[in-house]
């Protein structure tokens, strides 16, 4: 691409700083938002019943989480040490 090219595609926003730096914006916006979404789904893991489901719906989707019926000596490990966990 000539040096008249490059310029003239700025101008037009095809490679330009504004676009750039909006798309970049956008993305960390997402990316935060997947970050809250998964924090707040783990701490409410921790708190609900063994056979509960969990609906997760968000901008992006919707996400279906199902407890089982009995959790595993390590799952209840980590329940007993929550202080969240409500004395199971």
């Amino acid at each position: 691409m000539t040096a008249l090219g490059l310029i003239g595609s700025v101008a037009r926003g095809r490679f330009g700083l504004w676009q750039y730096l909006a798309v970049r914006s956008a993305e960390r916006t997402r990316l935060e938002l997947e970050r809250e979404r998964s924090r707040s789904g783990l701490a409410v893991l921790a708190v609900i019943p063994p056979g509960a489901v969990l609906l997760d719906v968000g901008p992006g989707g919707m996400r279906v989480i199902k407890m089982p019926d009995r959790c595993c000596a390590a799952i209840e490990a980590s329940c007993a040490k929550s202080p969240e966990s409500n004395g199971r």
